[in-house]
């Protein structure tokens, strides 16, 4: 089980978690550029979380938690969303060095 944190945005911007041996560690930077882009189309749009869940099936509490990096959401579930958002994923694959 992994425990999701943020610490006062003041201080430290980047959403934290806790690893599998209790260490506060940044999530990826992609998590993190994906929960960005939700948020910031979501607002562009003049919708509130409460609208934007609903138009995608799911809570508004699920959505407040893949915003805010708490939550590493489906691939099922970031589809629903940006398609509402009018978004698209594009996945790109590197090989390992």
């Amino acid at each position: 089980m992994e425990l999701y944190f943020h610490f006062n945005p003041l201080l430290n911007k980047k959403p934290m978690k806790l690893d599998e041996n209790g260490n506060i560690v940044p999530l990826s930077d992609e998590l993190t550029a994906i929960s960005h882009a939700i948020r910031n189309r979501r607002r562009l749009l003049k919708l509130n979380q409460d609208d934007l869940a609903e138009l995608a099936g799911i809570s508004q509490r699920y959505l407040y938690s893949i915003e805010t990096g708490q939550a590493n959401p489906s691939l099922e579930t970031l589809i629903k969303i940006i398609d509402v958002l009018g978004l698209r994923i594009e996945i790109k694959l590197k090989s390992a060095k």
